[in-house]
């Protein structure tokens, strides 16, 4: 079973992917493959989401769906609501993008950050954090200090510091660890970040996150070292997602900062994974020659 990197699903097992789930859906899977993403659905509400909502992307009648979920059990799948027109691979694709968005991840406080940066003309970091849309690097500002940033990011910052409290969960201080970020505290980020990653089971997006930390305080301090870390994790959340956009982006960033002859190559990887996008045209400046 191909998976994806919500972490370990019910009973401990892995989640399909999107594809999988809209083969699923589109009656394309069979025999023991179909039985298999049966049986995950039967104790998997994330997964049984997923398909209601792909399928609600392609249906008209809005009729509920049942299937026979393994065990004996049915499964019934409700519709939500219809936009016809999508592929299934594409609709799946779309709504498992949403299910894996970090704020869901994180707590609903970093979706307050994500919505106060929209407004924001430069994005949280040069390196890019998972959940956060597209917008311009920040200009390089030596030291700490929430100087310049609007109320709207402070606030929701500070209401994450405010959740975390001293809760010591992987959320709480993924969540922490990105509004130290957004308040330019880029040890206090990298501290959060680290100590998020260290139960072993973080998710990938966490540890491109990390990366992203670590480029911002290299930007500060001019530190190799952070360099060279940051470069570790973007390729450990590679190797659990091995086309994760942040985490090839993040990956790029780290080698040009190390002045590494591979950036190119890694920058051509970004354009080719999201060649239509912002962050594809973003790496397009990066690697063109200097006039």
């Amino acid at each position: 079973m191909a998976l994806d990197s919500r972490g370990p699903g019910a009973g401990g097992g892995e989640h399909p992917d999107a594809e999988q789930l809209a083969e699923y859906t589109d009656g394309v899977l069979t025999g023991d493959a179909r039985a298999q993403i049966e049986a995950h659905l039967a104790d998997c509400a994330d997964c049984r989401d997923v398909v209601t909502d792909t399928r609600a992307f392609v249906i008209e009648d809005g009729e509920p769906i049942a299937v026979d979920g393994g065990s004996g059990r049915v499964l019934t799948f409700p519709t939500r609501w219809v936009v016809v027109g999508a592929g299934l691979a594409a609709a799946a694709a779309v709504v498992l993008a949403v299910y894996l968005r970090p704020a869901n991840n994180v707590g609903p406080a970093v979706a307050d950050l994500i919505a106060a940066y929209a407004s924001e003309p430069v994005r949280l970091a040069e390196g890019r954090i998972s959940g956060f849309d597209y917008a311009p690097a920040p200009a390089l500002t030596r030291g700490t200090g929430d100087t310049g940033l609007s109320p709207d990011v402070k606030i929701a910052a500070a209401g994450i510091e405010t959740a975390a409290g001293t809760e010591r969960s992987v959320q709480a201080l993924w969540a922490l660890g990105i509004a130290r970020l957004a308040l330019r505290d880029t040890d206090g980020a990298v501290s959060s970040l680290e100590s998020a990653t260290g139960s072993g089971s973080a998710a990938a997006e966490l540890h491109s996150d990390l990366a992203a930390a670590y480029l911002a305080r290299a930007r500060v301090n001019g530190n190799a070292g952070d360099r060279q870390r940051a470069l570790a994790a973007a390729d450990h959340a590679l190797e659990m997602v091995p086309d994760l956009p942040a985490a090839l982006f993040n990956r790029a960033l780290a080698l040009d900062a190390l002045a590494s002859g591979a950036a190119q190559q890694a920058w051509q990887a970004v354009m080719a994974r999201e060649p239509d996008s912002a962050w594809a045209r973003e790496a397009a400046v990066r690697v063109a020659p200097a006039p």
